[in-house]
């Protein structure tokens, strides 16, 4: 089902609708069946053809719908009774375009009595009230001329309005936590910092501690730095929003004085890059944050700091990497480290490969850094402490050459967010000078146990499954690995200690070609995976080097961005872990809202990979947002990949 574009100047929103439930009936039949009566105010566009309603038992998951028309109440008939239904609208235009969804609203039906009762009937009004931001309620109060042997199982799953009852307020009632197996007296189940019931609307697993959508706050900070005798650091803003974004941007040095600021406003569609190593502060072999703050919604912007990398006056690129802004995470984190030199030229074995773990936490707080080499054995642990708004560095290439591990993140206070991340450096050197084959960053994560995926490519190179235990028994990660066109080449069970590691070097397995791996685990909470690329010269050192984690299908529009400035090359790679294929709509907008490319159909292969050029459809020296729209939503998962030659590669995830 097609969506309006989050981010797009359309008129069909209905983020100020209100829906309400007017009345549950059940009627009188030798069957019992209810229905539910809906209204909902009018869109004022003049092209509006009508509106759409949809309806399912749980919070975001609707299993039925019907087109009504132009008008703006509709009675839905034919339902069980004694069932909780959630209920939603949008609009349609005359071009046959339909917006998201209006704000859910909730009535549960009523059991009217004794099933064999055939002339009781019981009535309940519910209404339901929106702000600005669509977010709605729904309460409601019934009287029955029926009568009822049972009163006490009422009593539990509803709330003293007659509304089923929702003890730990996370948008599932009781009822739907039974079902889902989530705690009822614990509105985020898994810990992971958002709600179970907005993890059922999201389609991602609340009781799986890596499974998850995690929108950014309206402040977010990221790490600028101009170490190595200095970078270019650009900060990348997307809107996402409806409406148009004022934003505040300011950057911070070591100490955590401020340094320069800059204000802009995007309007729907756009991004804007800030050069953050020209704004007063951003001193050379120095770092610190730089923070963003916009007046729209959680979510409606996205924010990443790219760095590159050159010798003083040339365009000759030895790496560049980019950090996603995020507000931190709670609790335990874990990222994988290598040490080994990935170069086998003459002389690759002997350069240096750093290893910097990065932890950094607006508020402030301490944990402990715990190693582990590569069967789960204790390296070591180190005691730190952040200061408000600070960062402190370790070296994980402390233990020595060749080493490949995890590095495990325990907070003092589990409530306290930090940002956990290592950048790994290449030098093309044995003697630490600043020069350097590649780098790149990762993010430390919470463990799954979910179907994920990743592409594989090596055309140019290797790609390695990196595959890391996150929890403290014993694990199976099974693993299967697929050529582009979706042929099982590879599937393997493999057992992993607590906290070890384990490495697939795919390239025997792919031969030179293109694909996709799959990963799960028999345990919520206990895996993290990258696909590791590294591209080789004829000499087999290393060109670049770049990683892609894993990532779940999930979500009806993913949202990426695509740069042609410096000859680079944006390619769309989707992997589709379905057993059929799937058609996705490709939208490109650029950075100033206009549309580049709109309604191209991509086709994903069953259990394949798709590498999709976007220079294709753009010039030299633009950027802008990729949308990707499955037409059937959780089904692929995507990222866009910045090429520039042999100088590096970024992948930048297309996220839900």
């Amino acid at each position: 089902m097609r969506r309006i574009l989050p981010g797009r100047a359309v008129n069909y929103f209905l983020r100020s609708v209100v829906l309400q439930i007017i009345t549950a009936v059940l009627c009188s039949s030798s069957v019992l069946a209810a229905e539910i009566s809906l209204s909902w105010n009018a869109n004022s566009e003049p092209d509006l053809n009508g509106y759409k309603v949809y309806w399912g038992t749980s919070p975001g998951m609707y299993s039925s719908s019907v087109s009504v028309g132009n008008v703006t109440n509709y009675t839905v008939q034919n339902l069980n009774p004694s069932t909780q239904y959630y209920f939603a609208v949008t609009a349609i235009n005359n071009s046959a375009q339909e917006s998201g969804y209006s704000s859910e609203v909730a009535a549960a039906t009523d059991s009217g009595g004794s099933s064999t009762s055939s002339s009781s009937s019981s009535t309940s009004s519910s209404s339901s009230t929106s702000s600005s931001s669509s977010t709605s309620s729904s309460t409601s109060s019934s009287s029955s001329t029926s009568s009822s042997t049972s009163s006490s199982s009422s009593t539990s799953s509803s709330s003293s309005s007659g509304a089923p009852a929702d003890d730990d307020g996370d948008g599932l009632s009781n009822n739907d936590e039974i079902t889902y197996g989530t705690n009822p007296n614990d509105a985020d189940s898994d810990d992971d910092g958002v709600l179970d019931g907005q993890e059922v609307t999201d389609n991602t697993n609340p009781l799986d501690q890596g499974s998850n959508i995690i929108q950014p706050g309206t402040t977010t900070c990221l790490e600028w730095n101009q170490s190595l005798d200095g970078m270019e650091n650009y900060a990348e803003h997307l809107s996402r929003a409806n409406t148009a974004l004022n934003i505040h941007t300011q950057l911070y040095d070591m100490q955590g004085n401020p340094g320069g600021s800059f204000d802009f406003t995007l309007q729907p569609g756009q991004q804007f890059d800030v050069p953050v190593h020209a704004l007063q502060g951003a001193q050379v072999n120095t770092y610190g944050s730089f923070c963003s703050t916009h007046d729209g919604a959680p979510g409606d912007l996205r924010t990443r700091m790219s760095y590159y990398k050159a010798p003083a006056g040339t365009l000759n690129y030895q790496f560049a990497f980019s950090l996603i802004a995020h507000n931190g995470k709670m609790g335990e984190q874990f990222v994988g480290y290598n040490t080994y030199p990935p170069g086998f030229g003459p002389g690759d074995q002997a350069n240096f490969v750093a290893n910097w773990y990065q932890i950094s936490s607006e508020e402030g707080g301490s944990g402990t850094a715990v190693f582990y080499d590569q069967l789960g054995g204790l390296l070591g642990q180190q005691a730190v402490n952040v200061n408000p708004g600070g960062r402190v560095d370790l070296s994980a290439h402390q233990f020595g050459p060749n080493r490949i591990g995890t590095v495990r993140w325990i907070p003092s206070n589990p409530n306290t967010k930090f940002v956990v991340r290592v950048v790994r450096y290449v030098y093309d050197n044995p003697g630490y000078q600043n020069s350097f084959d590649s780098a790149f960053q990762l993010d430390a994560d919470y463990g799954s146990g979910q179907l994920r995926s990743a592409p594989l490519d090596t055309t140019q190179g290797s790609a390695i499954v990196e595959l890391s235990s996150t929890s403290s028994q014993p694990v199976v990660a099974t693993v299967k690995i697929y050529n582009e066109t979706g042929t099982l080449m590879l599937t393997q069970n493999i057992g992993l200690n607590p906290y070890a590691t384990h490495h697939i070097i795919t390239d025997s397995i792919l031969n030179g070609q293109r694909g996709m791996a799959t990963v799960e685990s028999n345990t919520p909470s206990s895996l993290l995976a990258v696909a590791m690329h590294y591209k080789r010269d004829q000499n087999l050192s290393i060109n670049s080097m770049y990683g892609i984690p894993f990532a779940e299908s999930v979500g009806a529009v993913l949202t990426s961005s695509y740069n042609t400035y410096l000859s680079q090359n944006s390619v769309a790679v989707l992997t589709n872990t379905q057993s059929s294929a799937q058609d996705v709509e490709l939208v490109m907008v650029r950075s100033d809202g206009s549309t580049q490319i709109e309604g191209w159909t991509l086709t994903v292969p069953a259990k394949g990979a798709l590498f999709v050029d976007l220079n294709y459809f753009e010039g030299p020296n633009n950027y802008g947002q990729v949308m990707l729209m499955p037409e059937n939503p959780h089904t692929v998962s995507a990222r866009v990949l910045r090429v520039r030659g042999s100088d590096y590669v970024i992948p930048v995830a297309a996220n839900p």
